[in-house]
């Protein structure tokens, strides 16, 4: 069960990895977890842990990082979750969910 989760991406800003894509750090307590991603993904069934490190309950999953962009255009950025969500880009907030089992998208 995801419990919290943030994204938070920059667009044409100083990038945090070296090239596109996430940093994911998953946090349970005192337990945290680092790993890159080229995709922003995590599918974690009732009950279980979100990693090997992490014990099973609620956790929190931040990714960070950028994508590049060449060309202006609408994207569409959407997600499916339990818990809380929040996507930021440029720092303001783009989506959000609150709690509870949602689908939302947004351009």
């Amino acid at each position: 069960m995801l419990c919290a989760a943030a994204v938070l991406f920059a667009l044409g800003s100083k990038p945090c990895l070296a090239a596109p894509g996430a940093e994911l750090k998953i946090s349970s307590g005192p337990d945290t977890e680092f790993s890159e991603s080229q995709n922003i993904e995590l599918y974690v069934p009732a009950g279980e842990s979100p990693s090997p490190r992490i014990r099973p309950g609620s956790f929190e999953a931040t990714w960070s990082g950028f994508i590049n962009v060449d060309l202006r255009s609408d994207y569409l950025f959407a997600v499916a979750c339990n818990g809380k969500f929040q996507l930021e880009i440029n720092g303001k907030s783009a989506l959000e969910n609150t709690g509870g089992n949602e689908t939302a998208g947004d351009n």
